[in-house]
């Protein structure tokens, strides 16, 4: 349940080089509390009910250019449970973000998965940023420390924090604020001369 005055920001993942894979089809598969799946294409991101779990599959693009999987839960999951051919990849998503308060710019969270390899036991993918989108369009890009491990399942929740955007709108007062001090100040120390 969110907390009055706060918001819950929206979760979506990208693959970033996915143009690197030609040959092969990736597919997110929604398994609960849901069933569904979508293609994720080049530059596009993908999101999900925020209590939901997703895995992402590669195919070989001749492969599943062969066959029709319908639009059905039982198709669905019987297609994404005993393909041969789908490669699953080692993290799972979930969708649940952050809740920050009402009046926090932050809108969405995109999370970058960089394919490191496709073999035919395992799709590797591997967390490299996450960009913070804004109300007033910015986004704020946060590498991943490499470092760190790319975790089996992805809590939007406790990846790093988004980077303070509140200083940009403080600009707006601090400029005028000073501008303003240095007239008084310049008023009260300089005199103008009686004649």
């Amino acid at each position: 349940m969110i907390q009055p005055g706060t918001k819950l920001i929206p979760v979506q993942y990208t693959l970033t080089n996915i143009d690197e894979y030609p040959d092969y089809v990736f597919l997110m598969y929604t398994f609960a509390p849901m069933i569904r799946f979508s293609e994720i294409k080049p530059g596009e991101a993908v999101g999900g009910y925020k209590y939901s779990s997703a895995n992402i599959y590669a195919i070989p693009a001749s492969e599943y250019s062969k066959i029709t999987i319908g639009d059905n839960d039982r198709n669905i999951r019987q297609f994404f449970e005993n393909n041969p051919c789908l490669i699953q990849s080692n993290v799972q998503l979930t969708f649940l973000g952050k809740e920050v308060p009402s009046i926090d710019p932050l809108e969405t969270q995109i999370i970058n998965l960089e394919i490191q390899e496709i073999t035919q036991a395992v799709l590797t993918l591997r967390l490299s940023s996450i960009h913070y989108r804004y109300s007033d369009g910015s986004i704020k890009k946060v590498p991943y420390p490499t470092t760190y491990l790319t975790p089996a399942i992805i809590y939007p929740s406790t990846l790093p924090e988004p980077p303070s955007h509140t200083i940009d709108g403080l600009w707006y007062f601090i400029v005028p604020s000073i501008a303003l001090v240095g007239i008084v100040l310049l008023t009260t120390i300089v005199k103008p001369k009686d004649n």
